[in-house]
């Protein structure tokens, strides 16, 4: 049973044998993300705007192109920050500092309040590799009413609907998340619509649609 119809595709053509069930999503609790970041973002008084990532630090993901490009970006006030671990913190870290990047990058590894650091957020970016096959943490923060941005690749492209509910990016390419990234630090207004795109568009992830899914596949 695949999770998205990038990961169906992915199994073209079927080994002998295989058959594939139909496509369910991972859930997300959508209610609860969007109450939790809605609280902290009542008591959050950041002194920075914030970026922010929620990924694995491996080869599947691409926080070196958002790194890259966050050092580009000619606007000051910003902060990134990248939660998440895995085999690529140390590597990333050096690449942070000879950016020149440490005082407004964080790591801050690997966290159980990613709701609360969502409603902390302006902005989230999910610069990853075709390799992905989902993208749990784009819902969440679609679900937190956060505008996002993210690479062109399947997987992201049926999570935001072709574009419709939040900004897609060439993969890999560092100039082109540089003039996205430069163009939605810049415009609130902006913020705010895809904001609206994306609350709405997380509701077809919502856990409660998901979970019917699997309780019907289940009794077939």
């Amino acid at each position: 049973v695949p999770c998205s119809e990038a990961v169906a595709r992915s199994f073209d053509p079927l080994p002998s044998g295989l058959r594939l069930g139909p496509t369910v999503p991972n859930g997300c609790d959508c209610r609860a993300t969007a109450g939790r970041a809605a609280a902290a973002r009542r008591e959050s008084f950041p002194n920075a705007r914030v970026l922010l990532m929620v990924a694995r630090l491996d080869a599947i993901k691409d926080q070196q192109t958002l790194l890259r490009a966050f050092a580009r970006a000619k606007l000051p006030g910003w902060e990134l920050q990248l939660v998440g671990d895995g085999p690529r913190r140390s590597e990333l870290e050096a690449l942070i500092t000879d950016l020149g990047l440490d005082a407004v990058v964080c790591c801050l590894g690997r966290r159980n309040d990613v709701p609360e650091l969502l409603g902390q957020a302006e902005l989230f970016a999910f610069s990853t590799t075709a390799a992905e096959g989902f993208g749990i943490a784009l819902v969440e923060a679609m679900a937190a009413g956060l505008p996002v941005m993210a690479s062109d690749v399947p997987a992201c492209r049926e999570l935001l609907a072709d574009g419709t509910a939040g900004v897609l990016v060439p993969p890999a390419d560092v100039d082109a998340w540089t003039q996205k990234l430069e163009t939605l630090m810049a415009d609130e207004g902006a913020r705010q619509q895809l904001s609206l795109a994306a609350r709405e568009r997380a509701n077809c992830y919502g856990i409660e649609a998901c979970a019917g899914s699997w309780y019907a596949e289940l009794l077939r």
